[in-house]
């Protein structure tokens, strides 16, 4: 089972107002681990991951169940949206992974 369109709807009508715990909610729900790190907001939609401490070699920081991930191929064809916009040419940039 992949992640339902209804989380995204979910997600989405909330607003960026606490999209973080949101996400962060989700992906605990669905059993993904990341004690050691926390999101960060710099500004506007400029973001990133940041560790709690120092992290030693060999420490596994995360991880994500495989139906929590979407891949860029899946994003393109197996969802509405994706298969518009890849259908109309849209050049998409995405500077933000998270």
């Amino acid at each position: 089972e992949t992640v339902e369109k209804k989380d995204a709807e979910d997600l989405a009508s909330k607003g960026n107002s606490n999209l973080f715990t949101e996400f962060e909610d989700w992906l605990v729900e669905c059993g993904a681990q990341f004690p050691e790190l926390y999101l960060k907001r710099y500004t506007g939609d400029v973001r990133g991951v940041h560790a709690k401490r120092r992290i030693g070699p060999y420490v596994c920081l995360v991880q994500i169940p495989l139906k929590c991930l979407i891949t860029d191929h899946m994003g393109r064809t197996q969802t509405e949206m994706g298969r518009k916009l890849f259908a109309s040419n849209y050049s998409l940039s995405t500077p933000n992974l998270i």
